[in-house]
């Protein structure tokens, strides 16, 4: 039981990140998490407060006092929406210029190019523009693209088609293909 609560509990969360633009997205996302998490249960305490507090009892036949123009009330829910979505974006173009950044010296350069049904993998010599090995069919170990680990990687995604998903869970990198 205890190990299935654990893997519930982790569904809610992108898997552990191997790079470091993966880490820096598992940062993010676990900070926009926190945030929903707590605007949820602020939320939900607020509903179940009221309906609680101005819950209906034998005898109330009148509307309670209305209340019209809260300055303060509608300054907070103003400003405090527009904190926390300038927050947001402000953290979020952090990541984002992070794990876009373009190594100017990267140890391999690989075209994944997609075509329906399958993938082919080119990687190219140390200039970059030769193709030394062209992949095919997934191979090795769960299939799929095969890359130095510790380096960094210039990948060049391309589709001969249609628009195509290219997912790395342990990266925590999605691109579509287009």
């Amino acid at each position: 039981p205890a190990a299935a609560v654990t893997r519930v509990v982790e569904s809610f969360f992108p898997p552990i990140a191997v790079t470091n633009q993966g880490a820096e997205i598992r940062v993010l996302y676990d900070i926009v998490f926190i945030i929903a998490a707590v605007i949820f249960f602020v939320v939900e305490g607020l509903i179940l407060w009221t309906v609680l507090r101005y819950k209906r009892r034998p005898g109330d036949d009148e509307l309670p006092p209305q209340t019209h123009g809260n300055a303060l009330a509608e300054a907070l829910w103003t400003i405090i929406p527009t904190v926390i979505v300038a927050f947001l974006f402000v953290i979020s173009w952090q990541t984002l210029n992070t794990v876009e950044a373009v190594s100017a010296q990267p140890a391999l350069k690989v075209r994944a190019l997609a075509a329906q049904f399958q993938w082919q993998f080119d990687y190219y010599d140390a200039s970059g523009e030769n193709i030394v090995f062209t992949q095919f069919v997934p191979q090795g170990e769960g299939g799929g693209m095969a890359v130095p680990v510790g380096q960094d990687v210039n990948l060049v995604l391309e589709s001969r088609d249609v628009i195509h998903a290219f997912y790395v869970p342990q990266f925590l990198f999605k691109r579509d293909v287009n």
